[in-house]
């Protein structure tokens, strides 16, 4: 997929651009941040709009003219920008660096270039430490310790991708793989395809026969995701992702492809206990299969299913094996029923261009309907998020009106609904007599993350007509940490309330995180998942939130 390529190196151009600060830069700058916006909510991949023998577009798509549309063919066509290459000679490298901290944007960058010759993270880092930055114009001790924290949090995420981040790029070199046609069968293990919330590298099996394995190897150096090569060898291919992530392909022979996919998809503390069981009964497990420890007679690797039976198993599936009690339950049979993608009915946390969506009511709902959907609620955002061109309430009685026209064609109950700002004190952003005309209000914190969020949650949750609290901890993944408050007082007050806890799966919050999952279990709330959906293809994401809420043993009924 070109798209996302394309809209970072289009991101850079805003950026350095911003950092400039030239009098002809804003409307450059302003120019391709509505670029990189086209781009992240096309439906398809912008290389299936151009015949680039001709070099031209054989489609118009409204905010790519010409000047534009020539550097993405040179793209598609070199893999590079010209223009980029030079304009990042026009500033210091670290400064693009500096820019994925979060709070920080490309007008601080400036100043600190400017003003202390700030060029990178570490010089950044020190000037704070020396007591530098606070000193200057807008800043202070508690900017600059924000800062600091989000020095902290890169550091914690440039080790580990976001799963939600990498998930449909990982899934897209899979089946490129997959359709290879000396591949005899491809897949991808490890955390990944566990569907754990952070992704450290990429472990990927292939199957090709003995007498192949040399082309297959030659074919896949020449993949265009590969960033570069670290490691080649007969049955091996250390390389490193256009991602920034280390993928490790390994050639098994194919009556051996179960074994490899358990022992590889992991996670360690599961295959140490699954290998305590094997000896325990008579066996030895390894990635090439079970062998009887006296005989070494092979007894099962071609599938998993067939060697967690061997061992008196049913089985177990990869987002349940986390080395905790899945290996009892399986043993009696009493592995949990989790969610899956079918059970989902509908969204009920979606945008429109009414707020700060991408498509129209009936773009969204006809995306809905293909998806198989009974109902789907839109959740625009309410007055006082002036960013997202929150709904006045003649705006929302106006969606309404629009909803009601559409639903007379419509099979799927499409619900009028809101994503109510919760205010500084705690009150809601519409009137009661407004949320009571409303089939679903999500209250949300946009803004104030430090004004007391856990008290604003508490009196939210006490209004009756809240139905769900979206996106609890505000996190944006590596760029915002999750809000420090007492969340088991906040399940309990749910519970208590009857208001439901939103699984967002936005792919930058996935939110709320696996281990706070667990603790609302514990108190018996109710869960709905949402995409949190600001275009018709990110109702896609919803996948991703499943996996989340199958890593948590979340059910349907839950």
């Amino acid at each position: 997929m070109n798209n996302p390529k394309l809209a970072k190196l289009f991101s850079t151009f805003a950026h350095i651009y911003e950092i400039r600060g030239d009098k002809n830069d804003f409307f450059r700058v302003r120019s391709y941040q509505n670029v990189v916006q086209t781009l992240e909510n096309l439906e398809k991949d912008i290389a299936e709009y151009i015949n680039l023998e001709e070099k031209k577009f054989i489609e118009t798509i409204n905010g790519i003219g010409k000047e534009i549309g020539n550097k993405i063919i040179e793209f598609l066509e070199t893999g590079e920008i010209q223009e980029l290459i030079k304009l990042k000679k026009t500033i210091p490298n670290g400064l693009l660096d500096m820019l994925e901290i979060k709070n920080l944007g490309p007008k601080k960058v400036k100043k600190f270039w400017k003003e202390l010759q700030i060029t990178n993270i570490q010089e950044l880092e020190k000037a704070i430490w020396a007591g530098k930055v606070e000193t200057l114009s807008g800043m202070g001790k508690k900017s600059c310790d924000k800062i600091l924290e989000g020095i902290k949090l890169l550091n914690q995420y440039s080790q580990r991708k976001a799963l939600a981040q990498i998930y449909f790029q990982i899934k897209e070199i899979e089946e490129k793989v997959q359709a290879h046609p000396l591949v005899i069968q491809a897949q991808i293990a490890g955390s990944f395809r566990r569907g754990q919330e952070t992704v450290g590298d990429i472990d990927l099996l292939v199957a090709v026969t003995e007498e192949n394995r040399s082309q297959f190897i030659q074919d896949y150096l020449e993949f265009d995701f590969l960033e570069r090569i670290e490691n080649q060898g007969d049955t091996k291919v250390t390389a490193y992702l256009n991602l920034g992530l280390q993928i490790d392909l390994r050639i098994v022979e194919l009556h051996q492809f179960g074994a490899a996919m358990q022992y590889f998809t992991g996670n360690k503390t599961h295959n140490i206990n699954l290998r305590t069981r094997a000896k325990k009964m008579g066996f030895k497990i390894s990635e090439y299969g079970l062998f009887d420890i006296k005989s070494e007679k092979l007894i099962a690797s071609k599938t998993e299913k067939e060697i967690y039976n061997k061992l008196g198993l049913e089985y177990i599936a990869p987002y349940l094996r986390g080395g905790t009690d899945e290996i009892s339950l399986a043993e009696n049979n009493q592995l949990p029923e989790v969610v899956t993608l079918k059970d989902i009915k509908g969204d009920c946390h979606m945008h429109s261009l009414y707020s700060d969506g991408k498509n129209s009511l009936q773009e969204m709902v006809t995306a809905a309907e293909k998806k198989g959907y009974e109902y789907i609620a839109f959740t625009d955002h309410s007055p006082s998020l002036h960013i997202a061109n929150g709904l006045t309430e003649d705006r929302l009685e106006q969606k309404h009106k629009e909803i009601q026209s559409i639903q007379k064609n419509s099979k799927i109950k499409i619900l009028h609904g809101a994503e109510v700002d919760i205010l500084g004190n705690g009150e809601l952003d519409y009137s009661d007599s407004t949320l009571k005309k409303l089939d679903f209000v999500i209250a949300s914190i946009h803004q104030g993350f430090n004004n007391n969020p856990e008290e604003r949650y508490i009196k939210a949750m006490q209004n009756p007509h809240v139905d769900c609290i979206g996106h609890l901890t505000t996190r944006h993944i590596g760029k915002r940490d999750e809000l420090d408050i007492d969340y088991e007082r906040i399940f309990i007050e749910a519970a208590k309330q009857n208001i439901i806890i939103e699984i967002n799966a936005s792919k930058r919050r996935m939110d709320i995180p696996h281990h706070l999952i667990s603790l609302a279990v514990k108190h018996k709330n109710k869960f709905i998942l949402n995409t949190d959906a600001h275009s018709t293809k990110q109702l896609d994401n919803m996948q991703i939130g499943v996996l989340l809420a199958q890593s948590a043993r979340l059910h349907k009924h839950q």
